[in-house]
């Protein structure tokens, strides 16, 4: 006859108002992480920005990509192809 097994530990109830934190966090994190997707860019375009974005605050406007620092880089994404002030 095998040995009665003990029951396991009731799993805790969690609060309704910290799932919705949650849920409401979690919700602007990924709109925040969809705006980071360029549209109709090239994946060279769409690399550079994921790389620039590790350093700075980017935003796509169109197929732009804007800094921050109010630098504008258009395609092609040369050097040659960015824009803005030399102020810092």
């Amino acid at each position: 006859v095998a040995p009665a097994k003990a029951k396991p530990a009731p799993v805790p109830s969690i609060p309704k108002e910290l799932l919705a934190k949650r849920e409401r966090e979690g919700l602007v994190k990924a709109k925040e992480e969809l705006m980071k997707i360029g549209k109709d860019v090239t994946p060279q375009a769409q690399n550079l920005f994921n790389m620039l974005s590790k350093t700075y605050k980017l935003k796509w406007n169109n197929k732009d990509i804007v800094t921050e620092l109010g630098i504008t880089i258009k395609p092609p994404y040369t050097p040659e192809s960015c824009f803005g002030t030399d102020q810092m």
